[in-house]
């Protein structure tokens, strides 16, 4: 089977080995998830001379409460740091251990190494693996194929009267475009319930300023009201973050509006009746149809300013090109990946300090 991979996660064991990991892929049959026992214990390194620390017993009683223990520190050859220590590989059960024993270290002033790297990117670039795999009689190997993920751009209208709380403010109504259609009922769990079945196929989900609004209310609303949704089986993009980023025009201002207006020549759909801007809640309340075409103008628009400029392509690239997931495309990550990729494949191994 043959896949993208959208988003990975790991499930901690008791039984002494390593995590599975479970990738949710993008197949030609439509969106698969996967889970392996992987081979990989989550490891760090120290220097030589800090070795006598582990052995502590402040550390022991440490990972005594956390319910682990440092199954291996040894000396690994054909590795180099910059300081001309000889480097151990410390390796644990559990990728949380690792965490913990940086933190202990850091208040020791020791010095550790790459212990601060996520176990599903440490286990995809210590295999060589990017974001297009096949797996092989529970072997996961790259691949060249192309496999794209399914699309959806969408919007969120919340009622906006009283004030802003993104963990209140009911939903109104949510457009889509992918295949188009817009959600509104009388009752918001009604809403969420038809958009959530709804998304089932598709991978990423598109929004303008979705980091810092949409991606936040969806949850707080679906938790408030009880309708439980895997959120890991998607990735939410912001489009409008991206453009930001971007600076292709070098705007003043990246609101919908404003960039619609000078990139398309039309700005937001005009809520204006009468002489007067009539709010969401209004709509949802006496003009169900204006808000429908409100807020599906604002779907098509940001769909059109992204055809137009490839702003999520352009993030799937780059996220390919490290073999990372496209949320986490940003500079400093996809910089750190690659050097990580290339460091671990030369001879001898360069590691590096924790970012």
């Amino acid at each position: 089977m043959n896949g993208r991979i959208i988003s990975s996660y790991y499930i901690n064991q008791n039984n002494g080995l390593p995590p599975l990991i479970t990738y949710i892929l993008r197949t030609a049959e439509g969106k698969k998830k996967i889970t392996f026992q992987s081979k990989l214990y989550p490891y760090c390194f120290i220097g030589a001379k800090n070795v006598p620390i582990l052995e502590t017993v402040e550390l022991k009683m440490l990972l005594a409460k956390i319910g682990d223990r440092i199954i291996s520190c040894k000396q690994v050859d054909g590795i180099i740091v910059g300081d001309g220590d000889t480097p151990f590989k410390i390796e644990v059960t559990q990728p949380s251990t690792i965490k913990e024993i940086r933190q202990f270290l850091k208040e020791k002033d020791v010095k550790i190494f790459e212990s601060d790297i996520i176990y599903t990117r440490r286990y995809a670039i210590d295999n060589d693996i990017k974001n297009l795999i096949s797996v092989q009689n529970n072997e996961i190997v790259p691949i060249t194929e192309t496999i794209l993920p399914q699309i959806l751009y969408a919007d969120l209208e919340c009622k906006d009267d009283g004030g802003w709380d993104l963990e209140k403010n009911p939903i109104r109504s949510i457009g889509c475009s992918g295949k188009e259609e817009t959600f509104i009922c009388d009752a918001e769990e009604n809403i969420l319930r038809d958009f959530t079945k709804f998304i089932r196929d598709y991978d990423y989900l598109i929004f303008w300023n979705g980091y810092d609004f949409d991606e936040p209310v969806i949850k707080n609303r679906c938790k408030a009201l009880n309708i439980f949704i895997d959120w890991r089986l998607y990735k939410f993009v912001d489009a409008g973050y991206y453009f930001k980023l971007s600076q292709q025009q070098q705007m003043p201002l990246w609101n919908l509006d404003y960039v619609a207006t000078k990139l398309l020549g039309e700005g937001k759909v005009d809520r204006t009746v009468n002489g007067r801007k009539i709010s969401i809640e209004e709509l949802y309340q006496t003009r169900r149809d204006l808000l429908k075409e409100y807020n599906m103008g604002d779907v098509r628009k940001m769909r059109q300013i992204d055809e137009m400029l490839l702003l999520v392509q352009t993030k799937q690239e780059q996220a390919d090109i490290a073999g990372i997931e496209i949320d986490k495309v940003k500079p400093a990550i996809f910089v750190d990946v690659l050097l990580l990729r290339e460091a671990f494949h030369r001879t001898p191994r360069l590691i590096f300090r924790n970012s």
